[in-house]
């Protein structure tokens, strides 16, 4: 009988550990299953992060398409002002400030292609003002991120006989840095 009943003991023992069994491997497939679920609730998530990410680069392309054609029709205001000379402001007694040619210097890189074009106008005025535009042009933050300090060194003369030499030293810039417009 003490046989018996250390048989029925670890049987009952063993049945106990069976069930403790069963309910950790339940638990822990319940945790596998919640895990499961939360990694697809996150990938799903991330999905939708990345269409919306997709979506605003999308939007911030096109405003910045924008951007580079309100530019150019700035560049392109400012170039056809250049030949004007009543575009100018009086500063302090005798000085005179350039709006054209200033505001190109401001705009820097964008300007500078269409300022080389323009060293070929037959207009004496407009040309003096370009090679001030290029001086000023140059010299622009967003230029110096790959020309340093290398500058095209004109400057606002309009003695046409040095045009000429001025026109050579932009064009000479212009071949060793122009592919950075490409």
């Amino acid at each position: 009988m003490r046989e018996n009943g250390k048989t029925f003991y670890f049987q009952t023992l063993y049945i106990v550990f069976m069930i403790g069994v069963l309910l950790i491997v339940r638990s822990l497939y319940k945790d596998q299953m919640t895990y499961k679920t939360m990694c697809n609730k996150q990938q799903e998530e991330n999905k939708q992060l990345k269409d919306e990410v997709d979506r605003l680069q999308t939007q911030v392309d096109a405003i910045n398409q924008k951007l580079e054609k309100a530019k150019d029709t700035q560049v392109l205001f400012y170039i056809d002002k250049l030949k004007d000379p009543s575009f100018t402001r009086a500063y302090g007694e005798l000085y005179t400030w350039y709006i054209a040619a200033e505001n190109l210097g401001m705009i820097g890189k964008p300007a500078i292609p269409y300022l080389i074009q323009n060293l070929d106008t037959e207009n004496n005025y407009e040309r003096a003002l370009t090679f001030y535009a290029l001086l000023l042009a140059t010299q622009h933050e967003n230029v110096k991120e790959f020309a340093g300090n290398d500058y095209i060194k004109t400057y606002l003369d309009f003695d046409v006989k040095k045009h000429e030499s001025m026109k050579e030293l932009a064009l000479d810039w212009w071949e060793k840095y122009k592919h950075n417009w490409e």
